[in-house]
């Protein structure tokens, strides 16, 4: 099949959770397809991936996401995610594509990057929207943890200007087919749209053989520009950090992910045996360091790649009940799960001194991941989806 796909930025390196999980969808289903790949991107940095991307897709467009004061105007009327990425280069060389190689599918990544499609593209061929989650409520979610009032307005409106947006593009279903990371983000859009066509398309990740039991730090893995993860390690450190350290006078704390605020930094450096490692090549070191990986997280939405790959990696997890919404893990059969600092504080303390009661926990998850979440399981569902599209469009 031939694949045009639409990214909101460059989907490599998979190092955060968003890149991750197209960047592994990309790959598998290039094995049997040809993938026509379209991203923004932030910087020109980005153009030295082109070459690893290339050895993926058919071939790579890349176009600047715009930054300027019309941007900032428009940004009244239409919600500035999507502004920022209404591209007219990109549509026309989609449609100009879409005329030469005649698609079996375009897929798009995200609500925001719909407008770079023509509108006349969606009678003509099978589009896809691949949602990671639902855009709207995943702002209004974040709005509540903000303290600042200017801010929480800020993303108060913005979720409205969203909800608006995606309602506009959902009430005609021009799609062929929505995608959804999450079950219970699947089941929500399905009450309000229930003619469109929906599948949930879960997060894979890139499963370890073998299980090791090594390690003797507590680490959280996860992009630290996205507000959410800073507040989770702020209220991390803050609350539970102090009294878990006074148990565990060896133990450190990594905060491993990209652009980590001021705000974080200086928080940090108040507390003893907190390393905040910013942008790494590789957080396999980390995971290997870490006795524990919490997700202690209260905003935000979608699936937690960060949930995934840790499971992967045959960690135990210690998260709050939002860091496994929208999936099926079960509470002290897969994960640990704590909503209070208090509960933090136990766990942490108890699998630090009795590590062994916990294998188990660990040995279950890790053969969920293996039977039910590998990207190559998971990427195959999909594509015999695709091809079934097809062959009953051909019928």
């Amino acid at each position: 099949m031939k694949l045009i796909w639409i990214t909101p930025e460059c989907p490599y390196p998979p190092n955060s959770g968003g890149r991750n999980v197209v960047w592994n969808r990309i790959v598998e289903l290039s094995k049997n397809n040809e993938i026509f790949l379209y991203s923004l991107i932030e910087n020109e940095k980005d153009y030295e991936y082109i070459p690893e991307l290339q050895k993926v897709c058919k071939t790579v467009s890349f176009y600047k996401r715009k930054k300027n004061v019309g941007v900032c105007i428009k940004s009244f009327f239409s919600p500035f995610v999507v502004v920022s990425r209404t591209i007219d280069k990109m549509k026309k060389d989609i449609e100009m594509k879409c005329n030469e190689i005649t698609p079996d599918f375009i897929i798009v990544d995200f609500p925001q990057m719909l407008c770079n499609i023509e509108k006349s593209l969606f009678k003509k061929y099978k589009v896809i929207l691949c949602q990671h989650n639902i855009e709207f409520l995943t702002l209004k979610n974040i709005s509540k943890g903000i303290k600042n009032p200017i801010k929480k307005i800020a993303y108060r409106l913005i979720s409205l200007q969203m909800k608006m947006f995606e309602n506009k593009q959902y009430k005609n279903n021009k799609f062929s087919l929505i995608t959804f990371v999450s079950i219970d983000d699947k089941k929500c859009f399905e009450k309000k749209y229930n003619n469109i066509n929906t599948y949930l398309f879960p997060i894979g990740a890139n499963i370890t053989e073998k299980i090791s039991f090594d390690g003797n730090d507590i680490a959280f893995v996860a992009k630290m520009s996205y507000l959410p993860n800073e507040q989770a390690a702020i209220w991390f450190i803050e609350n539970v950090w102090e009294k878990v350290y006074k148990e565990n006078k060896g133990c450190k704390f990594y905060i491993v992910g990209k652009e980590p605020s001021n705000n974080l930094i200086n928080i940090a450096k108040k507390y003893e045996n907190i390393i905040i490692t910013g942008k790494v090549d590789s957080v396999d070191e980390y995971y290997k360091k870490a006795k524990i990986i919490i997700i202690p997280l209260f905003s935000g939405g979608g699936v937690k790649v960060k949930l995934l790959e840790a499971l992967g990696k045959g960690k135990l997890v210690i998260t709050t009940s939002k860091g496994i919404e929208g999936t099926n893990f079960e509470k002290d059969r897969h994960v640990i799960v704590c909503d209070t600092a208090d509960e933090f504080i136990s766990e942490c303390n108890n699998v630090m001194n009795s590590f062994e009661k916990y294998k188990r926990i660990i040995e279950c998850s890790h053969q969920k991941m293996y039977d039910e979440f590998s990207w190559r399981y998971i990427v195959n569902l999909f594509e015999r989806k695709l091809i079934e599209m097809v062959n009953k469009n051909e019928e």
